[in-house]
């Protein structure tokens, strides 16, 4: 008989399932887009790789103690570094900018590392400190660059408004960056087990994730209203 669902198992898989439904409505505003079409589905490509961030954990703590555990928890970061990484190309192709490929290959390369050595139990912490502050530089980055296009572009009152939901994903992330580099024994229960700071970082997540996406859609009703 399958075990019942934790608390932490739901609350996981409600942030998979939010994302996956804006996954759907990214996807259908690519196919019926024209200009932003590219940026768009790099919208998607976040949502649908966040998704599956936590898809990839909630089956990590089902196989907890166990390699494959291990392996899944390290895909799962990675595939939420990519889905981030995602989210700011497609900020920086709908903005009139570059994405940082170079700077782009290299998170991914640093994280793909720190991944493979904390798929050793007693490096967890390091690969959870590493792909947090990674994750912290990221949305910092995104904060900075819609804040100059909120200020210099859609010359908004206040373009702090816009920035500051990545400003509190950086912080979501530093801290968690923070918490495993300053009690790294306490990270292998945390990843394993079932736990109220579990289920507070998913609904935490859920939050600012649907606070991301408000901030693309202002993106978008700003071009629109620009256009009349």
């Amino acid at each position: 008989m399958p075990s019942p669902l934790s608390p932490t198992d739901v609350a996981f898989t409600m942030a998979a399932l939010m994302q996956a439904v804006l996954l759907l409505f990214w996807r259908v505003g690519a196919a019926v887009a024209a200009e932003p079409r590219r940026a768009t589905l790099s919208w998607a490509a976040y949502a649908g790789l966040s998704a599956l961030s936590f898809v990839l954990l909630v089956e990590a703590m089902h196989g907890a103690g166990s390699g494959t555990a291990d392996v899944l928890r390290a895909g799962g970061n990675l595939v939420q570094l990519v889905g981030i990484v995602a989210l700011q190309r497609g900020i920086r192709l709908y903005i009139g900018q570059a994405a940082p490929g170079r700077g782009h290959a290299a998170a991914i390369v640093v994280v793909l590392v720190s991944s493979w050595i904390g798929l050793d139990p007693a490096q967890g912490a390091l690969r959870v400190g590493v792909n947090s502050t990674v994750l912290t530089v990221l949305c910092l980055a995104m904060a900075l660059e819609l804040h100059r296009h909120a200020r210099d572009t859609l010359g908004l009152r206040w373009p702090v408004l816009l920035a500051l939901p990545l400003v509190f994903g950086a912080l979501g992330f530093a801290q968690r960056g923070l918490r495993a580099f300053a009690d790294p024994a306490a990270v292998p229960a945390q990843m394993t087990g079932d736990s109220a700071q579990n289920v507070a970082s998913a609904l935490a997540y859920v939050v600012v994730a649907l606070a991301f996406h408000a901030v693309l859609v202002t993106l978008v009703v700003a071009r629109l209203l620009a256009a009349l």
